[in-house]
């Protein structure tokens, strides 16, 4: 009851005060034409002072440039770095120098070769080399190799040679033995040669114990092989057949040479377990499957050893067993080819087993930010292994460095490609073509992958006009023959528009309804398409329906805008009162899922225009979300919703009235084509920056929007006025409507 007497006290209050009107339109600048130019003289470059182009520079990026560097002199276990950035930005780019410059500072580590096990052949033996040594050992274990194959034929041409036992030899080698008086002179010399050989490439490996090893067994195997041959082998030809086979045991495998000066930087764009931990190769030989240590293939963990392993994300997910294979070599510091061998004979007749090598290597992942958060929340690893992150920023704030470094890029581009030269207007040409990118008019977008396309572009069309300099109408043209071949679509629509097939009103009044501007992505273009909002209000519960979420045509952020609708609606109108309202919200003509709130504004101007039948301009479109006290926030997309509308507005007709109304604080985002521009300075096409629901009211309708009193009323005859009465009535309505129920029932 208590509402009911309120609501009827209230409803005649209104009716007495309802012929008085007040004065109190909110006067919103439009945006004047200056505001559209880049005219900041403070912050420029002078290109004779930019300095020579380069493509391999880095501009901006600070954060994820002291990110990577930390990491990288960061040694403690886990200190891997992750660079996330989108796609575009140039991560391989920034990692590679940073990487390389890093680490030509660091000492080279060993090299690394596999030898046979002379003592239990079925396994290899890994031998650890100086830095760029690697080469000139294997060199020397292939000359040793060729004065056994050379002696050893001139020992078995020699008769005196059949005299000489095994024991003998191995006397000889002693210096304890006396010759005996039927051995020639000749095979004497030829041992005392070989040994003589050996001994010198002994001497020049002194220092290292593992090759002194190796060169022992070598000497102590070759003598012994060739007595055993001399005994068992009756023709010359079975002797030097198999003299060969026995020498060519001694070859080395170089696996890793860091003949280069500092650690080494391995960049492996298929990482598959083979290639990370190397495999195995196989020979068929008079039908036997064979396989030994000369047939060992380096992996790219192996050749990164001491140095650091960059890899992209995306390659190397897609194949679990690769990337736990990754995750086991990094925290075991191990790495063996058998793990990632491809046995493709696991019959082999003769194969060798390898002992696990240690490693101690730094990985640097590269991928899109979603790699990163996913594998941080399955991957209980992840986390412990790559504690650096390094992100890579999508835009750059536009400053006189980022500036001359855009224009150096530029140079280095046109210089490394063969392109003409960019005059001083063309390059602030494309930063004003970043800057549209970025959507933001003191930032430029950091994906300067597409400089490239578009210079080349440009390239081509002063070489059909003889020019030779790329000039700011070559880089225009550029964009408009990108545009021209992606647009089908937008024309299409437009078309649409022209014949009413689309109903786009962009003249006349209209209650309930108001041009809302949405933004198409089609991949490779996007553009602003108009969508007309209806509204339909009527009593109810205080429900307002969202008929694109209730056909399932209507995302989560959308949704989410819509109710808050509920709590502006119940913050202003309800404080006295029940909400008895429902009302229905429209895409009309749109037949594809609807998300974001950035048509909110339009839908809550529907309802109140729906609700105090004032009409609303139908030339002016709005764009911009809301919060539940009002306030107008920003919205993304907003030189395409612009653009799309302008465009609407051509082929229906310029009228001179026309425009959007935008939220204040995307001022910063115009960076509009040079046609709109020329509009709004002609006056022929308008832009209304706004801050609140009541400024937005105030250009759609013509009429003041009113403020409140305080006791939930407002001044009479405005636009809140007349809600806050329709309200009323609907509240009585609806009190009505339950009491005849009680009576009924």
């Amino acid at each position: 009851m208590f509402w009911r007497k309120t609501i009827q006290k209230k409803i005649q209050t209104d009716v007495q005060n309802q012929s008085e009107t007040v004065s109190g339109l909110v006067a919103i600048d439009t945006v004047h034409y200056d505001q559209l130019l880049f005219t900041d003289e403070s912050r420029k470059y002078v290109c004779k002072e930019a300095g020579s182009g380069s493509t391999t520079q880095i501009i901006g990026q600070q954060r994820a440039v002291r990110a990577i560097e930390t990491g990288l002199r960061l040694k403690g276990d886990g200190f891997n770095i992750f660079v996330s950035g989108s796609p575009g930005t140039g991560k391989r780019s920034i990692v590679k120098k940073l990487v390389t410059g890093f680490a030509s500072t660091q000492p080279a580590p060993p090299d690394i070769c596999y030898a046979i096990n002379l003592k239990n052949e079925d396994n290899t033996e890994i031998i650890f080399l100086p830095a760029g040594t690697g080469p000139e050992f294997k060199k020397d274990c292939d000359h040793l190799i060729k004065v056994f194959n050379k002696m050893g034929r001139e020992l078995f041409m020699e008769s005196s040679f059949d005299v000489i036992s095994e024991k003998i030899i191995y006397q000889l080698v002693e210096s304890c033995a006396e010759v005996p008086q039927n051995v020639s002179i000749n095979t004497i010399r030829n041992l005392e040669y070989i040994l003589d050989e050996i001994k010198t490439v002994q001497q020049k490996y002194q220092k290292n114990e593992q090759v002194s090893s190796f060169l022992e067994n070598v000497k102590t195997d070759f003598l012994r092989q060739a007595g055993l041959i001399n005994r068992y082998c009756n023709s010359f030809t079975d002797r030097i057949k198999q003299l060969e086979n026995v020498t060519s045991r001694y070859s080395i495998n170089l696996q890793v040479n860091n003949c280069t000066s500092g650690a080494p930087v391995v960049f492996e764009d298929r990482p598959s377990v083979k290639n990370l931990c190397g495999y195995f190769k196989y020979k068929i030989t008079n039908g036997s499957i064979y396989t030994d240590h000369t047939m060992i293939v380096a992996g790219s963990i192996l050749r990164a050893n001491g140095g650091y392993l960059v890899l992209e994300i995306e390659e190397i997910v897609g194949d679990s067993e690769a990337w736990d294979c990754l995750k086991k070599c990094i925290k075991h510091k191990m790495v063996s080819p058998d793990n990632g061998c491809d046995v493709v004979f696991p019959l082999a007749l003769q194969s060798v087993k390898t002992a696990a090598i240690p490693v101690n290597f730094k990985v640097i992942l590269t991928g899109d930010p979603v790699f990163f958060d996913t594998l941080e929340a399955i991957d209980d690893e992840f986390r412990e292994l790559f504690k650096v992150k390094a992100e890579i920023s999508d835009v750059l704030v536009r400053t006189t460095e980022v500036e001359t470094g855009f224009k150096q890029l530029v140079d280095g581009i046109c210089s490394g490609h063969n392109l003409r030269p960019c005059t001083e207007d063309a390059v602030k040409t494309l930063l004003n073509y970043s800057s549209r990118t970025a959507n933001h008019r003191e930032k430029i977008s950091a994906k300067f992958s597409n400089l490239v396309d578009i210079l080349a572009e440009a390239d081509n069309i002063a070489s059909k006009e003889n020019e030779t300099e790329i000039t700011p109408v070559h880089i225009r043209e550029t964009s408009y023959e990108r545009c021209f071949r992606s647009r089908a679509a937008e024309e299409a629509l437009l078309e649409l528009i022209k014949e009413n097939v689309v109903r786009i009103d962009t003249c006349g009044m209209a209650v309930g309804q108001v041009n809302g501007v949405s933004v198409i992505d089609m991949g490779d273009y996007t553009f602003g398409r108009p969508v007309r909002i209806t509204a339909r209000t009527f009593v109810g519960a205080g429900n307002i329906i969202n008929i694109e979420r209730e056909a399932d045509m209507s995302g989560n952020i959308h949704s989410k805008g819509v109710l808050i609708l509920s709590g502006y609606l119940g913050q202003i109108y309800a404080q006295d009162k029940p909400l008895a309202l429902n009302a229905s919200i429209c895409f009309e003509q749109c037949y594809e899922e609807i998300d974001g709130d950035s048509a909110s504004s339009a839908e809550l101007y529907c309802i109140l225009s729906n609700l105090s039948g004032v009409p609303l301009r139908q030339e002016i479109a709005v764009t911009g979300s809301i919060d539940q006290d009002g306030r107008i926030q920003a919205v993304g997309g907003i030189n395409q919703k612009i653009e799309g509308f302008y465009n609407a507005c051509m082929v229906k007709g310029l009228t001179g009235t026309q425009g959007i109304l935008i939220p204040e604080s995307n001022l910063r985002n115009l960076v509009l084509n040079d046609e709109i521009i020329e509009a709004v300075r002609n006056k022929s096409f308008h832009i209304y920056p706004v801050q609140t629901i009541e400024e937005g009211l105030s250009v759609l309708t013509g009429k003041d929007p009113g403020t409140s009193l305080g006791d939930g009323s407002f001044n009479r005859g405005t636009i809140h006025f007349l809600v806050n009465q329709k309200l009323r009535s609907y509240a009585s309505v609806s009190a009505c409507f339950e009491k005849t129920e009680e009576q009924f029932f």
